[in-house]
């Protein structure tokens, strides 16, 4: 949405289109058509002003260039871009795929001939991208599918725990008031309709929740970064006050159904009833059903957590710990400039230029032809490039042959360095001095293998390890990244001397830094929220069964005190009462488990299924769950268990 300018404002070089926040960042307003940018060496001309991109896009930024401003090379195999085409209404995705495949391979036939392998388009709905996996360079933020069904599991979860225990105490209520409402029947007393009393504690509980739940939502939207990628039309949208009228809805209508539990039951004077009963099992079935909830968080935080302790304590076949990455530097003699001044500094134990930074890397994949029995052989091959030191400074595992050798000349443009599945996916049983050319799309470099080194996870463990070369860069291939090794605990005044020398030699570029093992770390963000999401549902489902734990075992004392009496005087020990009390919970926690166990084996595959590399489901995952749950009916249950055991039975005849 235009504010100033029009959709001509890209047609011509050297041109820009600002978003709103970003012109008035920069010149205190959006007026701003036809004033200049300045950016190092070049100059740009504001074309236009738009308005900020809402947040659930796919594609952010904060100004856009004109395209005509750079060299292109017009070829139609250059991949680098993404291609946006809009369809005219009425006509379906569908009719179009075969449309664009044949067109590219009519185009690029003699090429794919030439290199051995297809070229197939990639088609997305735009409203699919977040969703619709991940890509290779890809840009836009983007959520597994699976991850999205597992965080709608856990909400209904919590929904229904919720309601469930809810439900539990309401019925528990109803059932206590069984001799109450048989007596204001016998009397014909029009208040004795319970499910008028049960509708009214609805609806005053609604008044009451409904107000507390807006201000805690209205408080936690207020905080800066709160849901950063839900607007807050969210909020106020007919969807989400449909969803909000259908739970009180569900509410009040499981709420009736409790009362009909009581009504359907024939209730008596003398306060004995089949629905005191009828109530008493429907209790059974929903504490078991929370206790199963339970039994659920837990087996599935066992399994994210020593997934967690497996990505991080795991060998990643490298060592980023203590390394320092620098991002986007500039031209190759002014990188290697500012790499000599930084080796200099105390508290730096290595430093070497790379292309390769994870999730941050420009280019990862190119054309290598490569030695086989049948001759040369073009394949699609992971590669980075780096100074002489880069395989060092990571400590990456010499297999076999050797590092890149400054004493060596032709290993400036001769030498490869493979991993172990690169070896192996090529068919080299003895891969030293195996030729390499490539990439084929660059210099062309015609070299050996000098080096094979162990798998290491350049990506994170969602993806299996692929082929991997490594060959030395230099003057035509330039550094994105400078990755300094330095001294454990260094101190901040060597992060200061760093962006001082970057400043002389790049005045016009942010010093922008990193470090490498937050990096990858990063590369889990959603894996940690969904460990965080299971972190507090496991504490409210231990903490709400615990509850209808303790509710049923109140009730279950109350209504056996006069057993418990009798059987006292007629010689039960105190023991066997104690047992007898908690006799029923073993049979919440049968069915909990019948529940649960599934339910964890089924989750946890899909969530561990979003990992290459993984930890094995293992007996422990569901024998740990059962155990917390035995001590969660313990916990909850032994106090009216050890109350009903001393119970005096004096007493309990006496009020009688």
């Amino acid at each position: 949405e235009y504010i100033a300018g029009t959709e001509s404002a890209l047609d011509e070089p050297d041109r820009v289109v600002l978003t709103e926040s970003t012109a008035r960042r920069m010149f205190g307003g959006t007026d701003v058509v036809g004033k200049i940018i300045s950016a190092g060496q070049n100059e740009f001309e504001v074309g236009a002003v738009i308005r900020d991109l809402p947040k659930n896009t796919h594609f952010t930024f904060e100004c856009l260039v004109s395209a005509s401003t750079f060299p292109r090379v017009e070829v139609w195999d250059d991949i680098n871009a993404y291609t946006y085409v809009q369809l005219m209404r009425g006509v379906e995705m569908s009719e179009i795929d075969t449309t664009i495949a044949s067109t590219i391979n009519s185009y690029l036939e003699l090429i794919s001939e030439d290199y051995g392998f297809k070229y197939e388009p990639v088609i997305q709905r735009i409203d699919e991208i977040h969703l619709g996996g991940y890509l290779d360079e890809d840009f836009s933020p983007k959520r597994s599918r699976n991850y999205v069904y597992i965080i709608v599991s856990v909400i209904v979860l919590f929904l229904l725990t919720g309601l469930f225990n809810y439900l539990n105490l309401a019925l528990a209520e109803l059932t206590t008031q069984v001799k109450k409402i048989a007596i204001l029947r016998t009397f014909g007393g029009i208040s004795a309709d319970h499910r008028r009393v049960a509708l009214t504690d609805v609806f005053l509980c609604l008044v009451i929740v409904a107000p507390l739940v807006v201000l805690i939502m209205a408080l936690m939207l207020s905080y800066p970064g709160f849901l950063p990628a839900i607007d807050n039309g969210v909020w106020s949208s007919l969807e989400f006050l449909m969803f909000t009228a259908g739970l009180a809805i569900t509410i009040v209508i499981c709420s009736a159904l409790n009362s009909l539990v009581i009504s359907k039951s024939e209730i008596v004077l003398s306060g004995k009833s089949s629905g005191t009963q009828n109530g008493f099992t429907a209790r059974k079935i929903l504490v078991a059903a929370q206790l199963s909830f339970a039994i659920i968080m837990i087996g599935l935080i066992s399994v994210i957590f020593d997934q967690f302790r497996f990505v991080n304590d795991g060998d990643k076949g490298f060592d980023d710990h203590d390394v320092l990455v620098i991002t986007r530097v500039g031209k190759y003699n002014d990188v290697q400039s500012l790499q000599e001044s930084i080796r200099k500094m105390s508290g730096v134990k290595m430093v070497a230029g790379t292309s390769f930074y994870p999730g941050g890397a420009v280019e990862t994949k190119d054309i290598f032809s490569i030695e086989t029995p049948d001759g040369m052989k073009n394949q699609l091959v992971n590669f980075i490039y780096g100074d002489v030191e880069y395989p060092a400074l990571l400590n990456l595992k010499l297999v076999e042959g050797r590092f890149f050798d400054e004493n060596f000349s032709t290993d400036k443009k001769g030498a490869y360095i493979i991993n172990e599945t690169a070896a192996r996916e090529f068919g080299w049983a003895d891969p030293i001095g195996k030729k390499i050319e490539g990439p084929l799309n660059a210099d062309q470099r015609a070299g050996q293998v000098i080096g094979v080194v162990e798998d290491f996870h350049f990506e994170s463990m969602h993806t299996r390890i692929q082929p991997m070369i490594i060959f030395r860069g230099d003057e035509s291939w330039g550094a994105n990244f400078i990755y300094v090794k330095t001294e454990p605990m260094q101190s901040t005044a060597l992060i200061e001397n760093i962006e001082r020398e970057h400043r002389k030699l790049f005045p016009e570029l942010p010093f922008d830094f990193g470090y490498l093992d937050a990096k990858y770390r990063g590369l889990y963000q959603h894996d940690y929220e969904i460990r965080d999401i299971f972190r507090w549902g496991l504490i409210i489902s231990i903490i709400v069964s615990g509850l209808g734990i303790f509710s049923i075992s109140a009730l279950m004392l109350s209504l056996r005190t006069k057993e418990m009496g009798i059987r006292k005087v007629v010689g039960a020990a105190n023991s066997d009462l104690f047992l007898r009390h908690l006799k029923p919970f073993v049979i919440f926690f049968v069915i909990a488990l019948v529940i649960g166990l599934p339910v964890i084996f089924y989750l946890s595959e899909r969530w561990l299924n979003n990992f290459a590399y993984h930890v094995s489901l293992s007996t422990s995952y569901f024998v740990v769950p059962a155990i917390v749950t035995v001590l969660i009916i313990l916990g909850a249950s032994v106090y009216h268990a050890i109350r009903g055991a001393r119970i005096n039975p004096v007493d309990i005849l006496k009020s009688e």
